[in-house]
C-alpha cells in the first residue's frame, strides 16, 4: 500500500475537484451499491468517466458510501477534478465529521470556490484529530497550508457549498433536505481501480434536472464506509 495517496480532479469546463482515498483491495464489489440507484440526467456524466475511465457505468454501479476512513498511512491527497455547471465557479470542497451531531456540522474546507481544474492538496489526518490540508494549483505553485482541528479520521464525509446557497450538499444523504441524493460515488476501473469517483450535485435534487457534475472527484487512499439508509434523526440519535 502507498504511503502517500493522491486525489485528483480532472478539469473539463470550469474547477475541478477531487479526493484522494486509499483502497485497500481493487475488488469492484468490495462495497455495496446504492439500492435503488439514483436516476438522473446521466449523459454528461457517462461522457466525463468515458474519458477517463471507461469502466465505469453511473446508472448501475453507484456505490453506497456515505462516508469514509483514512488509509493507515493518515495521508490523502485531493486533486480538482471537474466543475461543468453553471454555478461551478462558486463551488468549495471539503470534509466534516459525520459522528458531528449538529447540523450544520463543522466543515474543513479543502478547495475554495476560487480553485480551478488541477488544483490538489495533501491532506494529512492526524489520530490527535489534526487534518493539515497542504494546498497547490494545477501548475504545482504552493498555496499555503491549513490547519484543522477536531476531525475524526474515521468518519470523513464530503460536502459541496455554494456561495449563492444556504446549506452545503452533504455525501449523507440523511443530512441534505428531503434526504436527498447529492453525491454519487463508483469504484474505479482498470488503471482506476484503486481510486473511487465522487461526483456532487449542486442544485437541489431533481431527477429530471440532476446531473451530478457540479464537481468531480477522483479519490485515493481511504476506505469507504457503508452506511444504513436512515433518516437523519436516527442518524442523529446514534450519538446522543
Amino acid at each position: 500500500m502507498r504511503l502517500a495517496n493522491w486525489v485528483r480532479i480532472l478539469g473539463v469546463v470550469a474547477a475541478s475537484v477531487s479526493a484522494a482515498v486509499i483502497l485497500t483491495t481493487s475488488t469492484t464489489s468490495a462495497y455495496p451499491l446504492r439500492s435503488p440507484q439514483v436516476s438522473f440526467q446521466s449523459t454528461q456524466l457517462q461522457a466525463f468517466l468515458n474519458t477517463w475511465d471507461g469502466g465505469v457505468n453511473v446508472t448501475t454501479q453507484q456505490l453506497l458510501t456515505p462516508y469514509f476512513q483514512v488509509s493507515s498511512s493518515g495521508n490523502a491527497d485531493v486533486t480538482l477534478m471537474a466543475k461543468m455547471t453553471g454555478l461551478a465557479s462558486g463551488n468549495s470542497v471539503g470534509v466534516y465529521n459525520t459522528t458531528d451531531p449538529n447540523n450544520p456540522p463543522a466543515l474543513f474546507q479543502i478547495f475554495p470556490a476560487a480553485a480551478t481544474p488541477g488544483w490538489y492538496a495533501n491532506c494529512t489526518f492526524k489520530s490527535s484529530g489534526m487534518l493539515i490540508v497542504s494546498l497547490f494549483d494545477n501548475n504545482t505553485v504552493y498555496q499555503g497550508q491549513t490547519t484543522f482541528t477536531g476531525v475524526d479520521r474515521n468518519h470523513v464525509g464530503f460536502y459541496l457549498f455554494n456561495n449563492s446557497r444556504a446549506n452545503p450538499f452533504y455525501s449523507e444523504d440523511g443530512r441534505n433536505s428531503g434526504g436527498s441524493p447529492q453525491v454519487l460515488t463508483y469504484q474505479g476501473t482498470g488503471a482506476n481501480a484503486l481510486d473511487l469517483w465522487m461526483c456532487f450535485e449542486d442544485s437541489p435534487y431533481v431527477p429530471t434536472i440532476a446531473r451530478f457534475v457540479g464537481a468531480i472527484l477522483e479519490v485515493e487512499s481511504m476506505v469507504p464506509t457503508p452506511a444504513l439508509n436512515a433518516s437523519w434523526g436516527s442518524l442523529t440519535a446514534l450519538y446522543r
